[in-house]
């Protein structure tokens, strides 16, 4: 059995697979599968490195655990000419990681696309990572993600995201508030939809689950509550 902490990242990365930020200011009436792309963002063209950090110092970092409700916006379309690479040490963090010992100061970097590389060791908690970016159109988002307890409690993620209204996989979730998939119904509830982790561990894409149902949901990167569900809400014992 995997260690509590790396099922907990196992679902944020779900999660993120296909763009899980955004804000919620509203919600589609079901989990579908395509966007109304005429909300997208006007393209910005990145041709250079000095570009491509003045892209990431202008994101608004996320902070996304498997208990985390409500997202923030990704990048908008960058269309990128020619080559480009940067390190995660090039990436700006914000304030409230480098000021603690227990968020990692150096970006990693996640996503496969056409024209993206990523290279690097030690997955996100040892070394250096890069990424390159070559005559392609992508997303940026910008998470600090909960790892705890990992050797990090906290780690500065960069995820490379298809382009604005990209049609979500079969089996995703697309929430046309900000225009991302989500991996899990229960990441679509909280992300998209801005409800709480015990709503949420009390809902399907249909709805409400019956009181009674057995439920359980995360409050930190590693201790998870369990009880039943009462009116919508997962309800633990006194």
């Amino acid at each position: 059995m995997r260690p509590r902490w790396l099922v907990g990242v196992a679902l944020v990365l779900a999660a993120v697979a296909c763009g899980d930020s955004g804000e919620t200011a509203a919600t589609v009436a079901m989990p579908g599968l395509t966007f109304d792309r005429s909300a997208c963002p006007v393209p910005v063209e990145v041709g250079d490195t000095a570009g491509l950090l003045v892209v990431l110092e202008g994101l608004a970092w996320d902070q996304v655990g498997p208990y985390s409700s409500g997202s923030v916006p990704d990048s908008p379309d960058l269309v990128i000419t020619g080559t480009i690479t940067i390190v995660g040490d090039q990436v700006p963090i914000p304030a409230s990681c480098l000021d603690r010992e227990d968020c990692r100061h150096t970006a990693v970097f996640d996503g496969e696309r056409p024209g993206v590389t990523i290279e690097g060791s030690g997955g996100w908690f040892e070394g250096e990572t890069s990424l390159t970016l070559s005559d392609t159109m992508v997303r940026l988002g910008a998470a600090l993600m909960d790892t705890h307890p990992g050797p990090y409690n906290f780690v500065p993620l960069i995820t490379v995201l298809g382009p604005c209204g990209e049609p979500c996989n079969p089996g995703q979730f697309a929430c046309q508030a900000d225009l991302s998939c989500y991996g899990t119904f229960d990441a679509y509830c909280r992300r998209c939809e801005g409800r709480s982790a015990p709503e949420c561990a009390c809902r399907a894409p249909e709805g409400p689950l019956p009181d009674g149902t057995p439920c359980d949901y995360f409050v930190s990167g590693d201790v998870i509550e369990s009880g039943a569900c009462h009116s919508g809400v997962c309800e633990t014992a006194p």
